[in-house]
């Protein structure tokens, strides 16, 4: 088993198209992909904040899958808070990507209605994916 995680990990270095499947963030936020082509659809539970739950989320990832993108309506059948989060990221390394999000909400007062910041994301997992 050791020596197919070895072998996994060797093929992410590679950047030979291999992607991680499941990833945390430093807040506790946990992302599941499903990369079918360079499509991604997935789950995004949330480690903070009133988001309760896993929430759908879907972007596009580059053929050598450096770069991706995923945005989600926080929306999900058990909480809606009129708000939309997108995240612009790259593969900074075989298993950390670092990015920027954007999140617009419903606000009253113009000025407060978006927020920017930074995350970074670790893989949590050996299992790929294998972009086409």
């Amino acid at each position: 088993m050791m020596l197919l995680y070895v072998f996994l990990l060797f093929l992410v270095r590679q950047g030979n198209g291999s992607f991680p499947t499941e990833w945390k963030n430093e807040l506790e936020s946990s992302l599941h992909f499903i990369v079918n082509n360079n499509e991604l659809s997935g789950t995004y539970t949330s480690g903070v904040g009133h988001a309760n739950g896993k929430y759908p989320l879907t972007g596009y990832i580059s053929s050598d899958s450096k770069v991706l993108s995923w945005a989600i309506l926080w929306k999900n059948g058990i909480e809606d808070s009129d708000s939309i989060t997108a995240w612009t990221c790259i593969r900074y390394k075989e298993n950390v990507i670092v990015c920027m999000w954007t999140e617009t909400q419903k606000s009253p007062a113009f000025w407060n209605a978006t927020k920017v910041g930074q995350d970074w994301f670790k893989s949590t997992s050996p299992y790929l994916t294998t972009l086409k």
